[in-house]
């Protein structure tokens, strides 16, 4: 797998799962990087805001395809919070 360690923050950001067995994202929101993590009903809730040392300790454990299942629950969890 690539280093995605310098790869530049934005707003899709990278998920993975932490040390406590829970999903968590990394991504720019507005101007600055923040920490998300996975509500149990299936949606992104901001946590804070971190560091550029705390994104390079982060891991990078999870693939592009498994990422997107996140991403997925959450656009479907956020289109009926919209619609």
């Amino acid at each position: 797998m690539k280093d995605e360690k310098f790869k530049p923050l934005n707003e899709k950001g990278f998920v993975f799962i932490g040390g406590d067995g829970r999903p968590y994202m990394c991504a720019m929101w507005g101007d600055n990087p923040w920490l998300f993590y996975w509500h149990a009903e299936n949606h992104w809730v901001t946590m804070k805001q971190v560091t550029q040392t705390e994104i390079w300790r982060m891991p990078k454990n999870l693939t592009d395809a498994e990422q997107d299942v996140y991403r997925k629950k959450h656009e479907e969890w956020e289109s009926r919070m919209t619609g």
